[in-house]
């Protein structure tokens, strides 16, 4: 079995995002009353953005500080609408956009199986991370000095609580370095074996394991909705005791 090709390949910056948008709210509380660039984590406080139903900036109360570190870690903004003016299943709705982003140094080498010609790629993955932002949609009567201890509030945040667990950034990062150390491809016949053809494998395979990841995620969020009636009941002590 002889080598036909080898070579290496450094991608730095090479910018791969992925988005995914899950719709999961509590169940509608309409009766209660007196409602009242870089997505990194910088070093500046983090300022909470809420806007009302015409893009109006709305003020909220300052957050208790698990909560704040939550709004933060999570990228969380607020935006609220009159129920008057708009009909919704459920009152509370969370909107999770997640992307990930890597760089690779890669090597490959092509040989003759048969009649296939097999390509084996060796990636590199180097500055895994997963970056998130959250978009909480609300009734705009919520807003008040009491909005955070609102149960339907509580509810989305545990929703933002799930989705920034760091075990699945450990996870999504623990299947690129094991899973995709060796990559066994059959060179199509007609392509030509070039660093571009081989990103572009490299990069469906990563898209795989991050499918796979916000299935996890979106798990997570069906079994806290089911286990609190979306909000409705209150939610058992031990539900975040258990491994993402």
């Amino acid at each position: 079995m002889g080598v036909g090709k080898r070579a290496i390949h450094c991608s730095y910056g090479s910018r791969v995002l992925a988005w995914f948008r899950i719709f999961l709210a509590a169940a509608s509380v309409l009766f209660w009353h007196g409602w009242g660039g870089s997505w990194a984590a910088g070093e500046e406080p983090f300022a909470v953005r809420a806007v009302g139903p015409d893009g109006q900036a709305i003020s909220l109360p300052a957050a208790p500080e698990s909560i704040a570190n939550l709004l933060k870690a999570g990228n969380v903004s607020f935006s609220f609408y009159d129920p008057a003016q708009q009909r919704r299943r459920y009152a509370g709705e969370t909107k999770l956009d997640l992307r990930y982003d890597y760089r690779t140094t890669t090597r490959w080498e092509l040989h003759r199986e048969g009649g296939s010609q097999i390509v084996t790629v060796r990636p590199r993955f180097h500055h895994i991370s997963l970056s998130r932002r959250h978009t909480v949609l609300l009734p705009l009567r919520m807003v008040g000095e009491q909005f955070y201890s609102r149960p339907l509030v509580q509810h989305e945040m545990d929703h933002v609580r799930i989705s920034t667990n760091p075990a699945f950034d450990k996870q999504f990062q623990r299947w690129l370095e094991t899973e995709m150390r060796v990559i066994r491809l059959t060179l199509p016949s007609g392509q030509t074996l070039n660093n571009q053809w081989v990103q572009a494998q490299i990069k469906a395979a990563t898209k795989q394991r991050f499918d796979r990841m916000l299935e996890l995620i979106q798990i997570r969020y069906q079994e806290l909705d089911r286990v609190t009636d979306h909000g409705m009941e209150p939610l058992p002590k031990e539900f975040f005791m258990h491994k993402s």
